[in-house]
């Protein structure tokens, strides 16, 4: 057996080891060439896909940037949100007695007032159809709800109801 290490062979398989000893010095010189030929391909195929796969994430990083600021802006959006759901309107803290004022209007034996947490509470003799037009405008367009009511017709006075009622801002949490 001949010394591998004289060959340049690496003591692998000895079916390799049997292949190198049989090449003859040139033949192994041109096989250690295509080798590291081989060996340069690969390296650049891999150089040249990476250049590529860096290029295009280069491409996409601008819009990935956009959609990132959108989520942010999004998610502070929410956060305010979140916030002013989360407070009282300002209707239930400083119009509940504006709403009071307005209610009051209604009739002569009408009372209204806030409750203690935030609601309006109204008691009163009131026509039924200024009544009803005025809950539908609190509703529609102070985003008021009524949340308790007791309707009794008075007897003898047509169109005139008494009235016990409670309303509270849509926008706070019960």
């Amino acid at each position: 057996m001949t010394n591998n290490r004289q060959h340049g062979a690496l003591p692998a398989w000895p079916a390799g080891q049997r292949f190198w000893a049989q090449r003859n010095p040139r033949e192994r010189r041109i096989l250690q060439i295509l080798a590291l030929v081989l060996l340069g391909s690969l390296c650049l195929q891999s150089a040249w896909v990476l250049h590529h796969e860096r290029k295009k994430l280069r491409q996409q990083l601008p819009r990935l940037a956009q959609t990132a600021e959108q989520v942010r802006a999004l998610a502070e959006r929410a956060s305010l949100l979140r916030a002013r759901d989360a407070k009282p309107d300002r209707l239930a803290e400083v119009g509940v007695k504006e709403l009071a004022v307005q209610a009051r209007a209604l009739g002569t034996q009408v009372s209204a007032q806030a409750g203690p947490r935030g609601e309006l509470l109204f008691r009163g003799r009131v026509d039924a159809a200024q009544w009803l037009d005025w809950v539908a405008k609190l509703h529609g367009e102070r985003r008021w709800s009524l949340y308790r009511c007791q309707v009794n017709a008075v007897a003898g006075q047509s169109g005139q109801i008494e009235v016990e009622a409670e309303f509270r801002s849509l926008q706070e949490r019960p």
